[in-house]
């Protein structure tokens, strides 16, 4: 009973710093676009349209002023069930000059699937130049718990957060293993070397954070550079 009255006491708390930060924050709600069919990430383009990428397994491109486009061609074909589907969609750091982009989606079937990053070429009707740049392994069975945020880091290398496969929830603290984790890549798809198990010994060498069990958001800090995560969890407990 103790420890409720304290959670109880906490979530007011938190509560009440939440709505005091509500009151002061200065910015307005517009609808830029409706009608979606369960939009699930976001990238802003320079000329200040939008790539959306949808949990069903279509990428879309929406004007400035709100149009929406056919869904746009060359896009990989995602395993849709649960939780699966296109997962986030992320520009180059360099897309004003090479207009590459980055996909992340479940691939695979119920009995065997994964999440998969696939770099493209942005083109006027849809996605050129599709190549797989990385398969987490193992694969698993089931639709639930895929991660999926890509975040670019300062050096051009790409954080990718995997869930833990809900049935396989051991995996999170294996080293040895991708699910659950933080993994760590080079543009090219390949190990960064500064990962912690670089060598592969104690480790995978794409493991850069562990212990994580579906982490779906991610930014990096404007001024420490530092990683920020929070991951997708609801309970009926």
């Amino acid at each position: 009973m103790i420890f409720r009255n304290r959670l109880i006491s906490l979530i007011f708390i938190l509560l009440a710093g939440i709505s005091s930060l509500s009151a002061r924050a200065e910015y307005q709600l517009e609808t830029v676009a409706e009608g979606l069919d369960f939009p699930w990430s976001i990238a802003f383009l320079p000329d200040g349209g939008y790539l959306v990428a949808t949990r069903p397994g279509e990428l879309l491109r929406i004007s400035e002023q709100g149009d929406v486009s056919a869904p746009l061609t060359g896009t990989p074909e995602t395993f849709v069930e649960s939780q699966g589907g296109y997962f986030d969609i992320m520009l180059d750091s360099q897309f004003a000059t090479n207009k590459s982009v980055y996909l992340s989606f479940a691939w695979g079937s119920i009995e065997k699937n994964a999440t998969r990053i696939v770099k493209a070429t942005l083109g006027d009707a849809g996605l050129e130049n599709v190549e797989v740049l990385f398969t987490v392994s193992p694969t698993k069975a089931g639709g639930a718990h895929y991660g999926g945020k890509m975040v670019q880091m300062p050096d051009g290398s790409i954080v990718l957060s995997t869930g833990d496969g809900f049935e396989y929830r051991e995996a999170a603290q294996d080293k040895f293993s991708q699910l659950g984790k933080i993994l760590r890549l080079n543009a090219d798809g390949s190990a960064h070397t500064d990962n912690p198990f670089a060598d592969g010994k104690s480790g995978n060498p794409f493991v850069w954070s562990y212990g994580h069990r579906n982490i779906q958001g991610a930014a990096i800090h404007p001024e420490t550079g530092r990683l920020w995560t929070c991951l997708l969890y609801t309970s009926d407990a």
